[in-house]
C-alpha cells in the first residue's frame, strides 16, 4: 500500500481516472458540496474505519457524503481498474 499526501491526491485522481490535462473532465468529476471528512492513517485498526465500514480502504482522506454523481464512463474506468464506485 502507498500513502499519498492530501496535497497530492488530486494528481492521483486525475491520473487514475485519465483526467490529466482535461480540465472539463476534472470539473465534471469534482464536487464542492460535501459533508464531513474522515482521515484514515491505519484503516485496519481504526474504530472509525470499522464503524463507517472503511476498514478495507487504503489510507487517505474521505468525504462522508458527496452531492453529485460521476459520469458513467468514469465509473466504468474505475471498475476497469479494479476500483469500486459507491454512489
Amino acid at each position: 500500500m502507498a500513502f499519498v499526501p492530501g496535497n497530492q491526491q488530486r494528481y492521483l485522481r486525475a491520473s487514475f481516472l485519465g483526467l490529466a490535462n482535461h480540465p472539463d473532465s476534472v470539473s465534471e468529476c469534482t464536487s464542492q458540496v460535501f459533508e464531513g471528512l474522515i482521515t484514515l492513517a491505519d484503516p485496519s485498526s481504526s474504530w472509525v474505519a470499522k464503524w463507517q465500514r472503511l476498514d478495507g480502504y487504503v489510507p487517505g482522506v474521505y468525504a462522508v457524503k458527496v452531492v453529485g454523481q460521476l459520469p458513467e464512463e468514469v465509473v466504468q474506468t474505475i471498475e476497469d481498474n479494479g476500483g469500486r464506485y459507491v454512489p
